[in-house]
């Protein structure tokens, strides 16, 4: 199960007497795609503006064989069984992890008794993602019993405690879900430092599910749980679109768009082309794309001087 290893908020512990937990689902979004392209003639130039959904496909970066978890022998759904980590450039600004459990409760998570953490190196920086099912530490200390029964999923940056010997977290509350069959984050590419020049997510230490207490106390590599590991890095695909002037009976696929658009986090894209000398009937072209053969083309009339 790998080394043995604990970790503290370092505040009080309280008994907490029983958690009822809660679960949720998400729908996959749609291929990346061009959902809005205008163009608008001037002087001597194109502008062009529209709008596009970039997603990619979710990355298998490590696989764990089932039934290899503490207390395999009398298989129960503890949601410990970790089977396969994953993931995702949801869009041009935000990562989903998804780390898949063969033995996932019916509700989803298992309250109070296991943690879960997901160590990974990015930007300049090592990371760790979190997610337990019942309350915080923060809010069991101060009885904030409205919040108990609730999933929490954490970013955390973890250094060494040379007083206890462990490691003390520094955490900030990211999104996330308990799903049927997964733990789910969603992380904003810009709390983990990922850009065009460093766009690399990397193995840290393996991916847990382990022992732990409310949030405040927990095991990191396994104990009581089952532990697996990243195999492979993911990159972060960069999102672009490119744009040209064809004549009006070019097909799209015949087009070949090479003007780079400016594209924002949010999809909107603008940019400017030459303007055809002669008068005409021409089309817009543009492909969009996020990562390499993921990608879309669309286009929009365009009449000069007629």
């Amino acid at each position: 199960m790998g080394k043995f290893r604990i970790r503290s908020m370092g505040l009080p512990l309280l008994l907490l007497a029983s958690i009822l937990p809660t679960s949720a689902s998400a729908d996959e979004p749609p291929a990346t795609s061009i959902d809005s392209l205008t163009a608008v003639a001037g002087i001597s130039t194109v502008a062009v503006s529209g709008n596009g959904t970039f997603t990619a496909p979710a990355v298998e970066i490590g696989v764990d064989g089932t039934n290899d978890h503490t207390g395999s022998q009398a298989p129960l759904p503890s949601g410990t069984d970790l089977t396969v980590a994953k993931i995702r450039a949801l869009d041009p600004e935000t990562l989903r992890f998804e780390l898949q459990i063969a033995n996932m409760p019916s509700l989803g998570g298992t309250p109070e008794l296991v943690n879960y953490v997901w160590p990974f190196i990015a930007g300049s920086a090592e990371y760790e993602l979190q997610a337990h099912y019942t309350a915080t530490a923060r809010e069991i200390n101060d009885a904030r019993i409205d919040s108990i029964g609730t999933p929490n999923h954490t970013l955390n940056t973890c250094t060494p405690n040379e007083t206890t010997g462990g490691m003390t977290c520094a955490t900030e509350n990211i999104e996330g879900e308990f799903t049927g069959n997964s733990v789910v984050w969603f992380v904003p590419k810009s709390m983990v430092g990922l850009t065009e020049e460093k766009p690399k997510v990397f193995e840290g230490a393996a991916i847990a599910s382990s022992l732990s207490f409310s949030g405040m106390l927990w095991y990191a590599n396994g104990n009581g749980g089952d532990t697996m590991f990243a195999e492979r890095a993911f990159t972060f695909p960069t999102a672009t679109v490119l744009g040209t002037i064809v004549d009006a009976d070019v097909a799209d696929a015949d087009a070949v768009p090479t003007t780079p658009l400016a594209v924002t986090g949010l999809g909107d894209f603008s940019g400017e082309l030459e303007k055809p000398a002669l008068p005409g009937l021409y089309k817009v072209v543009v492909k969009a794309c996020f990562g390499a053969g993921n990608c879309a083309v669309a286009s929009t009339p365009l009449t000069i001087g007629l």
